[in-house]
This record gives C-alpha cells, structure tokens and sequence, in this order.
C-alpha cells in the first residue's frame, strides 16, 4: 500500500483511472459517508464508494472538514502478461508480495535488474528468480 497522503497531496498525485482511498470514514457531526474514496476520470475527480464500486456524478469538492482527511492512492494491479509487456517496452514493473520487488530490463546488457524494497531505499536481488518470485500483485511504473 502507499503512504497516507494529504488532501492537497493526493489531488497532485491522483492519475485518472486511479482512486484515493480515505484513511478514516468516520467525521464527527456527519453520520455516514456515502463514499469513502475519490475516483480520477477525464472529467475531474468524483466521489467513489471502493466496495461498491460505485461512482457519483457529483464532484469532488473542497471545504473546512475534507481538507484535513489523509487518503492513499490504490494500486493499479495488471496481470503477469500485461506487466511482461511493459518490461519488454522498457517501463518498471513492481511485484508486489511479502515484500515489494522491482524489475527493470537493461536492454544492452540484456540483463534483467531485481531490486527489493527494504525500508526507504532498494536493495538488489543477487539471486535467480524463480517462479514463486513471480506469483503475486504486479504493477507498472507510470512515468
């Protein structure tokens, strides 16, 4: 998952396709929330309920409480196929398991780089990859 994020944050960040989950449902003075995430399309952002999957016509607006909500943006998970693809293509691809593993493909080395997520930084993967390395959540890196 990714970092909890501010309000301002997230709108900065949101690609369209992706949605922002909100960090806590529960506001005092409102009873329930019809939607608890924000949905990014070609025509802005609008309000989004994740276990519904149930998009608003309504916009996404700012005032005094939904500016100090924390949100963090989903993953945007493809299939094994579809990340081999972007890798061919030269794009990042990500693993998503116990731990976070990251592919890149040198192409004139025609070398394949594994690195894993340890804390904040990267560490790089010495070892072969075999196929259990490869069975789980895959993301690409959009740059």
């Amino acid at each position: 998952m990714s970092e909890w994020l501010t309000t301002g944050e997230m709108i900065d960040k949101l690609k369209i396709g992706e949605v922002a989950e909100l960090k806590n449902t529960y506001v005092k003075g409102i009873e329930d929330i019809a939607y608890n995430a924000v949905i990014r399309d070609d025509e802005g952002f609008k309000w989004y309920r994740i276990d519904r999957d149930k998009k608003d016509s309504e916009c996404f607006e700012i005032n005094d409480v939904v500016i100090n909500w924390e949100w963090r943006i989903l993953p945007n998970y493809v299939s094994f196929e579809e990340a081999m693809k972007a890798l061919r293509e030269g794009k990042t691809v990500y693993c998503h398991r116990e731990y976070v593993f990251r592919f890149k493909l040198d192409k004139e080395e025609a070398f394949l780089e594994c690195d894993r997520k340890e804390g904040k930084g990267w560490a790089a993967v010495h070892s072969d990859i075999n196929a259990i390395d490869i069975l789980g959540n895959w993301t690409i890196e959009n740059a």
